[in-house]
């Protein structure tokens, strides 16, 4: 299963590229905006929440509830990194999932203040590992 964009190019086959989408979905949409499934944003759970939420555990369910629609087997680690007292945060976030006993990798770090996300790539694991 494909994921559809708003290209010409319709939708994304490749699964290392349907991740780095999925993930900039994840930090620049809005609840409302998605008719084809429903995506919990990072602005809609910030958006929420009070000082003191726990902020990793709802990005790693929702990570992980948009990424098994297009991934087995998907666990996703999130780690706040720095936090300051005007609630502006980094984060560490390790999603890995699995299509076709392949292993798919995606290592990002999010830079979150009161009016901007910055998606900073760390890695994107290009090479797959077959599961035997």
């Amino acid at each position: 299963m494909g994921l559809p964009v708003l290209s010409d190019v319709g939708e994304l086959t490749d699964p290392n590229m349907i991740m780095v989408q999925l993930y900039q979905y994840f930090l620049a949409s809005l609840e409302a905006q998605s008719s084809y499934f429903k995506i919990t944003s990072a602005k809609y759970i910030i958006g929420l929440k009070e000082p003191g939420f726990e902020l990793e555990n709802d990005f790693r369910l929702a990570l992980e509830n948009l990424f098994s629609k297009y991934f087995e087997n998907v666990t996703v680690e999130a780690s706040l990194i720095d936090k300051d007292d005007n609630n502006n945060f980094s984060m560490n976030i390790n999603i890995i999932g699995y299509k076709d006993n392949k292993q798919y990798t995606l290592l990002r770090s999010a830079s979150i203040s009161e009016n901007r996300i910055d998606d900073i790539m760390l890695n994107i694991t290009k090479t797959t590992r077959t599961i035997s």
